[in-house]
Order: C-alpha cells, then structure tokens, then sequence
C-alpha cells in the first residue's frame, strides 16, 4: 500500500516526539534530586504546593529556549526548513510531558487546567500543520515562548517573597512588555495572516489569541497590584 506524505509527515513527527519525550522524563527526574543543586539551592527554597509547578516550570522554560532559538535561526534563513522542523517534536514532546504531570497533580493545577488544556492541545497536534508555505508564520508564532523564562523567573521571584526586590520589579516590567510585543501584537499580526490560509491554521491563530488576551490580562492586572 502506497503511504501519502501526511501519514509519513505523522509518523515520523511522533516517532521523534516519543524520543523527546523520554529526554523531558530524565530532565524532570534529575532536577528532582535532592542532590542537584537546582533543587537543592533554589527549587527546596518553595512553599511545597509550588514545588511540582516549579519543576515543570523549569522544564517549559528550557523547551521554550531551544524551540525560540531555532526559529530565530529559521527566521533568519540561518537553518532551512527542513533542520528548523526536526526540532518541532519537542513541542509535541513538551505537551504531552507537562499535560500527564499536571494531570495527575490535578489538585495542584485546576484553576488553570482548562487553559492549558487547550494550550498544551495546540503544541501537541499544532506542528502537523506546518508546510513550507506557512512555515515562516509559524516560526513567528513560536516567538510567543521567548516571553516564558522571563514568566517563569517573575513567578519564582514572586513565590519566593521577592516582591519588593528591584530585580523582581525590573523582570516584572521586561515580562509584560515582551508579553505584549511577542503575544499579544505579533499573535494579531499572524491572526491577519491567517487568512491567506486554511479554517486550520485560522483556528490555531485564533485560540492562541483568545489564550494570550486572557493571560495579558491576568498578568496586566497583577502588575498593577504590585506597582
């Protein structure tokens, strides 16, 4: 039976994603040592119920780094289309990793599964979509995670009783603008983009907006607060 493109294209996206998967497995277990100075210095410095999200924190800050810096690359025309999608299983890869972890600490994460749910959706199926022709949009939208270490570094500031340092109050700053910048006017810009595309990558486009105006706000609003 003659295979098409797409199945290939599938099949092998989540025969990599399976690889990557186990990478983000280990990297979990080892910043879970005690013996591990990430943990020991800075993880064990946490009230307790932060702990897990920290961890997991610390994992979607690293696949927001990799995947941020090769598309960048991609951008540039650096790297061509097809190394810049070698490294897209780890998006799916992340997914799925952080989805199970904070489904089974569902007690920990509820108020904000439902988001996520969809979030962490989009990165799991989101790379099948990809072509050579909209893959510049794409690599665009993936500019949304150079905003998450600047995020993640904000909530362990804030989580460790540094709110009233300089440090947290300049992240914080640096935080929202990105955010703005790098979410909310580039999401509308791709949003515009969109339409010289399928319902598909419209709808990507769409949810990944309604999700970076909902966030914004939220963030927005605790800024002020702490202004």
């Amino acid at each position: 039976m003659q295979v098409t493109t797409q199945e290939t294209n599938i099949y092998s996206h989540y025969n990599e994603t399976i690889y990557y998967l186990f990478f983000c497995i280990l990297y979990y277990s080892e910043i879970s040592n005690e013996n591990n100075i990430l943990c020991s210095k800075y993880i064990q410095k946490l009230p307790q119920n932060k702990i897990v999200e920290c961890k997991s924190r610390i994992v979607g800050s690293s696949h927001a780094i990799i995947l941020s810096f090769f598309s960048v690359l991609y951008l540039a025309k650096i790297i061509d289309y097809g190394y810049w999608v070698a490294f897209l299983p780890v998006c799916s890869s992340y997914g799925i990793f952080d989805l199970s972890l904070l489904t089974l600490n569902y007690s920990l994460f509820k108020n904000s599964y439902k988001t996520v749910l969809i979030h962490h959706g989009l990165l799991i199926f989101g790379p099948l979509l990809v072509t050579p022709q909209n893959s510049y949009e794409v690599a665009q939208l993936v500019l949304f995670e150079i905003t998450v270490p600047i995020i993640d570094s904000c909530w362990y500031l804030y989580h460790t009783n540094q709110k009233e340092t300089k440090l947290f109050k300049i992240n914080s700053i640096v935080g929202v603008v990105s955010y703005f910048i790098f979410r909310v006017i580039n999401n509308i810009h791709l949003f515009i983009a969109s339409f010289n595309y399928d319902y598909k990558i419209k709808t990507v486009t769409s949810l990944f907006l309604c999700l970076n105006i909902y966030w914004f706000l939220s963030m927005l609003k605790l800024f002020i607060k702490h202004l």
